[in-house]
């Protein structure tokens, strides 16, 4: 194992210490493509948290994924869009709500007002 391999695993063991037991993540992966014309998303929300391996700093499970992918012409708004979602994330009324107007008000209320 190399030295800065075994500091990275040092300090995940050390913030894995300050997260609550039971925590679930989010994760939220943008990028700039050249095979894409126009922005696409995805957002998927699993039954079951699960590890995705070495996706996440630390080993919490995933309980959401989103991903956006657009072309270069936009650059950091993909960026933005990511910040947007993990406020989003945030919402306690986002996380629990089981129907889609539900989310729909959230995100008018957060985002359009």
């Amino acid at each position: 194992m190399t030295k800065s391999f075994s500091i990275i695993i040092q300090f995940n063991e050390a913030f894995m210490r300050k997260i609550p037991a039971g925590t679930q993540t989010n994760n939220i992966l943008t990028a700039e493509v050249d095979f894409l014309d126009t922005a696409i998303s995805g957002f998927i929300r699993l039954t079951t948290a699960c590890s995705l391996g070495h996706l996440t700093e630390v080993a919490v499970p995933t309980k959401f994924i989103f991903i956006f992918m657009g072309p270069h012409r936009y650059k950091d708004k993909y960026y933005q869009v990511g910040r947007a979602y993990a406020t989003l994330m945030s919402d306690q009324v986002w996380l629990s709500s089981k129907s889609i107007s539900t989310i729909l008000i959230t995100i008018n209320h957060n985002f359009l007002e």
